[in-house]
């Protein structure tokens, strides 16, 4: 059963929209490009391990995706992929990496060639490792049952290739294809049932009330000013910047392309990149729009909260850092 599903992250939302404001001529273009296939190619890796994952009894399987919590000393800790089940937790710590690696956990460096290039990171291993011990606090920290807590990190890419492995880089390490015989060799290690089905609700009702995904901005982490990020409305079809208003319509010159609701996505990039909350001024200016009329109807129509006086009014478009304004499918 899945009780939290996979989504894209904040962060990885945030750097779409960067992509698409930000010029090609900037200097700050080629980091973030970096920056966005890197986070683009994690959440792949983590999509086809979903696909092995499928293969698991769902009634005895229970699957936390993409959670952030924090432990008894304040600091937070990612696990890509939580199995529970009544006998043992089981932590995927997912990596979509090509090229050979060598795991020197001793070390904890991963070393990564891939076309005559070496890449040094952390080892995965000893953060899959770190993410148990603190799993252990907190479910210590609300009484939970302590069941044996394993970690595996899984290998997304068929073209990544183990090189100077021993046993324990063996036992630690699997391919997502492995998923089914990883897990049936855990179910016969450990029989006897601990956690139960009140358990189970209490868990996944916590768990998902304290997950916090990262708010960090990929403008702070990448040196990227506001003015930096491109204003106006984005074309779907071509997705050239601006688009012009006519009547009730966004009008591309450089396509041809008209559309009612291309103002979406890019209500939905500034909350991304400028602020949770959006004033009628601040919509014109984004937009590139004169009418503040206009501006009132477009974010009347979206049913957002509104905070403040009339005169001061803003409208809410991110809480408990949960987007509420989606992209349009029609535009």
């Amino acid at each position: 059963m899945i009780l939290k599903k996979r989504d894209k992250s904040l962060y990885l939302l945030k750097l779409e929209s960067v992509m698409d404001r930000l010029s090609e001529k900037n200097p700050k273009y080629r980091l973030a490009s970096s920056e966005f296939l890197k986070h683009q190619a994690g959440y792949r890796g983590e999509m086809a391990v979903d696909y092995y994952l499928s293969f698991l009894s769902m009634s005895e399987y229970h699957i936390f995706n993409g959670i952030r919590l924090k432990d008894s000393l304040g600091r937070f800790f990612q696990i890509d992929t939580l199995l529970v089940t009544p006998w043992y937790y089981l932590i995927l710590e997912i990596k979509n990496i090509i090229g050979d690696l060598e795991f020197c956990y001793k070390q904890n460096q991963l070393i990564r060639t891939y076309e005559d290039k070496v890449d040094r990171m952390e080892c995965p291993i000893t953060q899959a490792k770190r993410q148990r011990a603190q799993l252990h606090d907190w479910l210590s920290k609300h009484n939970f049952p302590i069941m044996t807590i394993e970690y595996q990190v899984i290998i997304a890419n068929n073209h990544a290739r183990l090189i100077n492995a021993d046993k324990y880089v063996y036992e630690k390490v699997s391919r997502h294809s492995n998923i089914h015989n990883l897990t049936g060799s855990f179910e016969k290690k450990y029989s006897g049932k601990v956690f139960t089905d009140k358990d189970l609700k209490r868990l996944s009702k916590l768990i998902l009330k304290q997950d916090t995904p990262l708010a960090t901005s990929p403008l702070t982490q990448l040196k990227i000013e506001p003015f930096e990020i491109e204003k106006g409305v984005q074309c779907p079809s071509c997705k050239k910047i601006p688009m012009e208003r006519a009547r009730k319509f966004w009008f591309c010159r450089q396509c041809q392309f008209s559309s009612a609701t291309a103002h979406i996505h890019v209500i939905r990039d500034y909350a991304l990149l400028m602020g949770d909350t959006i004033s009628n001024k601040e919509l014109r200016s984004f937009l590139q729009l004169n009418s503040r009329s206009v501006a009132a109807k477009i974010l009347t129509s979206q049913n957002l909260p509104i905070l403040g006086t009339t005169r001061n009014r803003k409208y809410l478009l991110i809480k408990n850092n949960k987007l509420l304004i989606q992209a349009s499918s029609n535009a």
